[in-house]
C-alpha cells in the first residue's frame, strides 16, 4: 500500500499530474518555479543541500520561507535517520549470517558424534 503525500506537497501547486511516474510537474507556491519533481526534488528546492541535482533554489524571501526551511530540515533529518537506521539492521542482518556461515565451515569434516559449541547455540553433530 503507497505512503501518502508528505508535507512538502502543501508548499507547492502540482499542475499537471503525470501517471505511471512519482515525478509531478509542480509551482512552488512562494516563488512561482515550475519544475518536474517528486518529493525528494521538492526539499531539494527548498533546502538547496545539494546544487548538482538540478533543481533551482527558492528565490522567496527569507523571512516567508523560514517556516518552509524549518519543516524541510526535520523532513530530511528524519529521513536520514530512517535511512541509518535501516542500513545498521542490514548491516546486523550481514554480521549475523557470516557469522553462521563461518560457523558452519568450521564443523568437521567427518561424521563424529562430538558436541558443537558455535555462537552459544550447543547442537549435537553426528
Amino acid at each position: 500500500m503507497p505512503r501518502g503525500k508528505g508535507k512538502e506537497w502543501i508548499h507547492v501547486m502540482i499542475i499537471e499530474l503525470r501517471d505511471g511516474t512519482q515525478q509531478h510537474k509542480l509551482e512552488c507556491k512562494y516563488c512561482k518555479h515550475v519544475f518536474l519533481a517528486g518529493a525528494s526534488r521538492i526539499r531539494e528546492h527548498f533546502l538547496h543541500i545539494n546544487p548538482t541535482r538540478g533543481v533551482a533554489k527558492c528565490t522567496a524571501d527569507e523571512s516567508i520561507l523560514q517556516f518552509v526551511l524549518d519543516e524541510m530540515g526535520a523532513i530530511d533529518a528524519q529521513n536520514k535517520a530512517a535511512v541509518t537506521a535501516a542500513a545498521a539492521a542490514e548491516h546486523r542482518r550481514l554480521d549475523r549470517s557470516t557469522a553462521a556461515d563461518a560457523c558452519t565451515s568450521l564443523a568437521p569434516a567427518k561424521k563424529q558424534r562430538t558436541l558443537s559449541v558455535c555462537g552459544g547455540a550447543v547442537s549435537r553433530l553426528g
